[in-house]
Order: C-alpha cells, then structure tokens, then sequence
C-alpha cells in the first residue's frame, strides 16, 4: 500500500513539475528566438521580415502609450497617413512575436494607400509590460482600449480596421466580440478556434507530450498563474458575437494552426463574410505565398465596406 501510494505521489509531483514547464515554456514572456525555433520559422524567410522591417520603420511615426485594465503599460507604433484621415488600422502581431515582424508589408501596403496604421506591441511582447502571454484574451481588452484611444482622438468620424496575424487573428476576433467604437471590420489571418484546442495541437504535434492529464493540469495553472481560462479564449465564440464584416484568411499548407479552424470560424460568423484559402501557404506565410491574391481580397473587401 506504501508503495502504491509513493508512486502515485512521485506520479503527482512529476505531472506538476512538466505542467509548470509546459506553461513557462508556453505563456511566459520569452526571446523571439524561442519562437522562431517553435514555428519552424527559416532564414530565407527571417530576412526577408528583417529587410521589410527596416523599410516600415523608417517611415514617419510616433510611439503611444495606454494603460492596460490591469495596469500594465502597453506600446505602439503609430505611422499616420500622409494626408489627414481618420481611418485607421490596427495590426495586431502574433505569438511570440512583434508587429515589425509580422505586420512590416502591411504597414507598408496600407500606408502607402493613405491609411494611418496603429501596430501595438501586445502584452508580454516587445515594449509593453507584462510577464505572461495572454493568448489573444486578455488582448482582446487591450486591443479595444486601442480602439477607444482612436476613437478620443479621432471623434465621431473615426473609423477602424482590425488586421491580425496568428495569435493577433484571435485577438482581432475576440475583440470584435466586445463591440469595440468605430469597427468597421477584420481581417483574420490564420485564427485558431480556441486556446484549448490550439494547445492541444501544439502539445500531440510539436512538442509530443500527452494530453491527458497534462493539457488539463496546465490549463488549470494557467487560470491559477495568468487569470484566464485556455477555454473562454475562444475565438470560436466570440465571432457569434460579431456584428462587423469578416475577412478571414488562412494557408492551405499550415500546419502550425490547421486550415480547418478558420473554416469553423466562417462557418459560425454570422455576418457578412469571405474566407480565402491561399493554396500551399504555411502559417502566416499567405501574404508573402501570394501577395496579388492576398491584398487583392483585401481591396476588395475594404471597397466594400467603403473604407
């Protein structure tokens, strides 16, 4: 019986021990390079965001600052349009990543077509504060902050577009759920359906540890540590929620994010709505796959909402 008992705590304390690893590894602040390594992300393609980088970031612009609702100081770059608009997009960046990373060609696209373009850096990333990643759901909250930062600034005529990338997909989404002012629409570039079901895909895929009862106790360290549940992250339910035009957009070779995640996500939209699978793309790699097909559906969705 002493025996049993002694395994079955040894048992215990070694499932504590990976789910404490398995979140650090996952949800705390950390090197892009971490990242980098995780998304399989190669040279050619490193460069290429380097080089686009120094092009956007010489552009005129500025930095701004906001507190978060718990406090925490977010940062972003802010390039305004060469002429006075009040149209703005925000780029939201993904995982582990920044916003001169994964928004560099679209900074330049929309700049370049007279649109001011807001690009925060999320929290735990880059210049904003914070110590744990928030998986698009707590960045839902900062994200509309930004929205009402622009709305104070830019008055009844402000009008925003939401364009996010990866994780910053999720975040896009979810904050349409919470009816930011001024949203005209979003552009969701390779969204997962749910924290808990990315998770899970990482963890059978990349990482190849067992769900059971690791995903579980972690998921339960995560709601203790960071203050949300993998659960409620759920882009999936916040898109029902949306009353704004979706453009959702994801490459047919991800296997980071699977294809069929953004397929559920236009199945459940409930408002007006264009999904395009960019054929052979991988994780966020559909601008760069096929750039005149990418900012070709999005001219002609921003046409359409007469943005």
């Amino acid at each position: 019986m002493k025996i049993l008992i002694i395994i079955i705590a040894i048992a215990a304390l070694l499932i504590i021990i990976s789910s404490i690893y398995f979140l650090r590894l996952s949800l705390v602040r950390a090197s892009v390079n971490r990242s980098r390594t995780l998304l399989r992300e190669d040279r050619e393609s490193i460069d290429k965001h380097a080089e686009l980088s120094e092009r956007a970031i010489k552009l005129k612009h500025e930095k701004l600052h906001l507190e978060a609702f718990d406090k925490l100081k977010l940062c972003a770059y802010f390039f305004p349009a060469d002429i006075d608009t009040p149209k703005t997009v925000i780029c939201v960046h993904g995982y582990r990543a920044s916003g001169l990373h994964d928004h560099a060609a679209n900074i330049l696209y929309y700049h370049d077509r007279g649109y001011n373009v807001l690009v925060p850096d999320v929290r735990a990333h880059g210049e904003s504060e914070g110590r744990y990643i928030g998986f698009g759901w707590l960045d839902r909250l900062d994200c509309k902050r930004w929205c009402e930062h622009l709305y104070e600034r830019y008055g009844v005529n402000c009008n925003i577009l939401l364009h996010g990338i990866s994780m910053g997909s999720a975040t896009v989404i979810c904050t349409a759920g919470e009816h930011p002012p001024a949203l005209a629409g979003v552009i969701a570039d390779c969204s997962y359906t749910s924290g808990f079901e990315q998770f899970r895909h990482v963890a059978r895929n990349y990482l190849h540890i067992p769900e059971f009862p690791l995903l579980y106790t972690t998921a339960l360290l995560v709601r203790m540590v960071c203050g949300y549940s993998l659960r409620k992250c759920s882009p999936l339910e916040s898109i029902k929620r949306a009353d704004v035009p979706f453009l959702i957009i994801h490459g047919s070779s991800d296997s980071f994010v699977p294809t069929e995640m953004s397929e559920r996500l236009y199945n459940a939209c409930p408002t007006d709505k264009k999904l395009l699978i960019v054929d052979g793309a991988r994780h966020a790699e559909s601008n760069a796959v096929a750039p005149e097909l990418y900012y070709g559906e999005i001219e002609k969705f921003m046409n359409k909402l007469g943005f």
